[in-house]
């Protein structure tokens, strides 16, 4: 498994949006592995400028998450369906395909 942060990073450098738009397409030819990909926003918010690399990056599926308080992350470590219940409660985004 790849995984890589703060792809919205990206934005500034497009010699790094290269180098992760191959490794993405040799990731899909040799099917050896998967890549977990983590922005502030989702593919096609990101303003890169290899619009090949926002459109790689929507290959897959795409998650919003949101954000527990303390609150609820002391409550998620001592009983995780609390947790879940408690970010949902507050979730603004949704599962985009």
């Amino acid at each position: 498994m790849i995984c890589l942060d703060d792809v919205d990073a990206l934005q500034d450098s497009q010699t790094w949006q290269i180098a992760v738009f191959d490794l993405l397409n040799r990731v899909k030819e040799l099917g050896i592995s998967h890549v977990v990909a983590c922005a502030n926003g989702g593919p096609m918010s990101l303003n890169l400028q290899l619009a090949d690399l926002a459109s790689r990056l929507a290959w897959g599926v795409s998650f919003t998450l949101a954000s527990l308080s303390d609150e609820g992350a002391l409550r998620g470590i001592i009983n995780p369906g609390e947790a879940k219940r408690a970010s949902n409660a507050r979730k603004s985004g949704s599962v985009l395909g």
